[in-house]
């Protein structure tokens, strides 16, 4: 199996095709994550005055049925900024990796599908309905690999105890690992909810999920968040939690049951099932540590791993499998993605014209818009340091952060590095007021991307309790989460913060792709 991770920035009045383009020789993906949020901020900080924030996931590849075709699923969730009482709502769709629309789900702004996987490219198309007021930051995990299949599918919810049991047939392969988005979208009448999780077909069908819902039409926030290691999707939206457990893999497919009280309608829950080997893939909870202290902290694995996402929430390791909707713990949730071998570098195509006076760089037959992001490193022929990115405005325009380092004297060549882990956040401050007086305008509601730090646990108003960077973890059976936060005073006592992990082997014997470090 092959992973690879890729940013995208859309802009306001951005629509049309937009052309993803992997390393040379990467091959043709099977699958892919999409990540997204919309923000006004730099990397790293919180966006909190955005008009309709919102995080979204989505999955793209096979429908893995027989005769099955390239389909896409997509979970939204978005919030009204500074008004009461507050309007919020979720979005399930069968068409878009994302659709972005106001809080009511009354005016759409973007809509994104992915369309085609071919050798080293991705293609989407953008169509901005209405255009929007911030920019929108993609974040996106590819699988590929002639050892990988894949189905990206729905299975539907029963609403119902009797008969609890649910099971989905027709995938022509025994899955070995499975991710699943579950949002109860409904109408915005009943607030928001989003759920991110996975399970393992090892022996004890071992399975994580994290979600965070909010209440609708009131005054005052009110926010429940939760971790589960015995569920893959959980409804906490009304007085009991929904709890839906996979029970038990096919030869085609799998099965969902409800534990604990119905859904409360017939919900889908989209799916992005794997099959490779079972021994490719470790399950497991993330549990920070509980002082405030900055250190190092190993996760051990049974394997080298290539790849590792999952997603953080704020609320604290002792409370596991139980709903919480305290305030300052029930705030938050992220979802986080990591690639060990991004920091390789990549030959890039065309030629660079730059100077040390300026932080312009202009290209010629270059693919800026499908190669690099911002954050991206440029290097010259002989790997000394040109810049890092800051913007990109066309093919064959970008912005540095600062002047170019150097002048152009080994040749107007370019290699470029990825960021290896990113990390999107969306919260909101529990038990405070829905809207501020004037002329208050900062509210508590946010949005964050993190481009250098994969864990992250926020509480509103914009304060970053935990910070961690998962270090290059490609030589051994582990790996290692550097935390440079540890605020434990912001919660309940110095208790650590729960999230999950999903880890994937590295397979690969070796890696087809130029790498001059």
């Amino acid at each position: 199996m092959k992973t690879y991770i890729l940013r995208r920035r859309l802009l306001t009045t951005e629509s049309g095709t937009i052309t993803l383009k992997l390393p040379t020789n990467f091959g043709t993906p099977k699958a892919a994550i999409f990540y997204a949020t919309n923000s006004t901020a730099f990397d790293g900080s919180f966006s909190n005055t955005v008009a309709h924030p919102f995080i979204s996931l989505g999955f793209a590849g096979n429908s893995g049925v027989s005769g099955g075709t390239h389909v896409n699923r997509s979970t939204t969730t978005m919030c009204r900024y500074n008004v009461s009482p507050l309007t919020n709502y979720t979005y399930a769709s069968s068409t878009y990796v994302l659709e972005h629309t106001s809080s009511d789900n009354v005016t759409v702004y973007r809509r994104l599908t992915c369309d085609s996987f071919s050798a080293d490219t991705i293609t989407c198309t953008l169509t901005n309905v209405n255009t929007p007021t911030e920019v929108c930051d993609l974040i996106i995990t590819v699988l590929a690999g002639d050892d990988l299949t894949v189905g990206v599918n729905t299975i539907v919810l029963p609403n119902s105890l009797v008969t609890p049991n649910v099971s989905f047939s027709t995938l022509t392969f025994q899955p070995d690992c499975v991710l699943f988005l579950y949002g109860q979208a409904l109408t915005s009448a009943v607030g928001f909810q989003i759920n991110y999780g996975a399970a393992l077909r090892d022996e004890s069908l071992t399975q994580r999920n994290s979600g965070l819902c909010s209440a609708y039409n009131v005054t005052t926030i009110d926010s429940r968040c939760g971790v589960n290691n015995n569920a893959v999707a959980v409804g906490r939206r009304g007085g009991t939690d929904n709890v839906n457990a996979l029970t038990a893999f096919s030869s085609t497919g799998f099965t969902l049951t409800i534990q604990t009280s119905v859904p409360g309608a017939a919900f889908p829950v989209f799916f992005l099932a794997l099959k490779s080997k079972v021994t490719d893939y470790a399950l497991g909870t993330i549990s920070t540590p509980t002082n405030a202290t900055p250190q190092t902290q190993t996760v051990s694995l049974p394997f080298v791993p290539q790849c590792i996402l999952g997603s953080m929430t704020h609320v604290p390791s002792n409370t596991i499998n139980a709903r919480q909707n305290a305030i300052n713990i029930s705030d938050s949730i992220s979802f986080f993605t990591v690639k060990g071998e991004n920091i390789s570098s990549v030959r890039g195509t065309g030629t660079l014209s730059y100077n040390p006076s300026s932080s312009i760089i202009t290209g010629t037959s270059t693919i800026f818009t499908q190669q690099i992001s911002i954050g991206d490193k440029l290097y010259d022929p002989l790997y000394t340091l040109i810049g890092t990115v800051s913007s990109i405005s066309s093919d064959s325009s970008l912005t540095l952060i600062s002047n170019a380092a150097i002048s152009p004297t080994n040749g107007s060549s370019f290699y470029y590095k990825k960021l290896s882990q990113y990390n999107v956040s969306y919260g909101n401050d529990d038990g405070a007021a829905a809207a501020v007086a004037s002329p208050a305008i900062t509210l508590n509601l946010f949005t964050k991307i993190n481009s250098e730090n994969a864990i992250c646990a926020d509480t509103a108003p914009s304060s970053a309790n935990m910070i961690g960077k998962i270090n290059d973890f490609t030589t051994r059976n582990e790996f290692k989460i550097q935390y440079t936060t540890l605020n434990s005073t912001a919660a309940t006592g110095a208790l650590g913060r729960l999230g999950w992990y999903l880890a994937i082997k590295n397979t690969e014997s070796s890696r087809r792709r130029i790498n001059i470090s």
